[in-house]
């Protein structure tokens, strides 16, 4: 009843698991999870590693892209469940996992429209140290933009870059320089005014100086202000 309500909706989930003492034997909806029901993570190749990680921690993971046992690939979210007694400490339960189908998650989220090229690092939550779990590894060595992503324990590394390349030349090159030239030329315009005029003051002030000691009369300068 309560798994029910959490698929209400538009989501990505798949399934939600219980594994008491690390072996799942809850699973909702049992329709088509059915190969799920009484694997082991603790000795599952593919997410034993995760898994016990979640335990060990005591706190939310996230793992994947795993192979599923019922088929398909998904991410992996568990919760490790602890139970507590009076006087003893608290004991560990077992794992809750949210898995959510792959495919629907990339669909969703626009990777598969994307008009640029993308991969993803980090399978298990391991960040950029991690193994390439989505995209082709040449785009790692063609400069690409690099986005960290946070997940509850751990991160993924997103890297992304056009699909052409990046361009020495960008398309609006021609506008751009015409703006920049517009934008000194009115830099430049009151600074070639203030020089105009200064060296227009100073050949005033040369001729009438050349005046003075050329005239055999004496002049005289009056300010009308006064």
């Amino acid at each position: 009843r309560y798994a029910s309500q959490i698929f209400e909706g538009r989501n990505q989930l798949r399934n939600l698991g219980g594994a008491p003492n690390m072996v799942i034997q809850l699973m909702h909806p049992l329709t088509g999870n059915e190969a799920a029901i009484g694997l082991n993570l603790a000795v599952n190749k593919s997410q034993r590693d995760a898994a016990l990680r979640a335990k060990e921690t005591g706190v939310i993971t996230v793992a994947g892209p795993v192979n599923l046992a019922q088929g398909g690939q998904g991410f992996i979210g568990r919760v490790p469940v602890f139970s507590h007694s009076p006087g003893n400490d608290r004991e560990f339960w077992g794992l809750v996992s949210a898995v959510i189908d792959l495919e629907r998650f990339y669909r969703e989220s626009g990777v598969f429209d994307a008009n640029i090229e993308i991969a993803i690092k980090g399978r298990d939550g391991t960040g950029a140290a991690g193994d390439l779990f989505y995209g082709a590894p040449e785009l790692l060595t063609k400069n690409p933009v690099l986005l960290n992503v946070k997940l509850p324990n751990g991160s993924w590394q997103l890297a992304a870059a056009p699909l052409q390349g990046w361009t020495a030349v960008p398309p609006n090159n021609f506008w751009l320089r015409m703006l920049m030239a517009i934008t000194i030329l009115m830099l430049s315009l009151p600074i070639l005014a203030l020089i105009v005029n200064q060296r227009a003051r100073q050949q005033e002030q040369a001729r009438l100086r050349s005046l003075f000691f050329r005239s055999s009369l004496g002049i005289a300068l009056c300010d009308n202000s006064t």
